[in-house]
């Protein structure tokens, strides 16, 4: 969606929330990127073995995420900004 004024693209922000390895595959469906470096970090923490806690990682993008599809991974979107 664009500000139709301005020309100027949206950007969502929101949070995933899970446990286990970050389903990667994810960013490129819904067009996102890590907020920040730590949150970069953050997704690359869940592959370590026996990492099996729960993660809250923001991201970035230009397209509103699919709330099902992270459901299907077993990640939550939990706030969209």
């Amino acid at each position: 969606m664009r500000n139709k004024a301005r020309g100027i693209p949206r950007v969502w922000t929101f949070v995933v929330v899970g446990a286990g390895p970050f389903p990667i595959d994810m960013l490129r469906y819904d067009l996102a990127y890590p907020k920040s470096e730590s949150n970069a970090s953050l997704i690359e923490s869940t592959f370590q073995p026996r990492n099996r806690a729960t993660h809250s990682v923001t991201l970035v993008s230009s397209k509103r995420p699919t709330e099902e599809r992270w459901g299907s991974f077993g990640w939550a979107v939990e706030s969209v900004e």
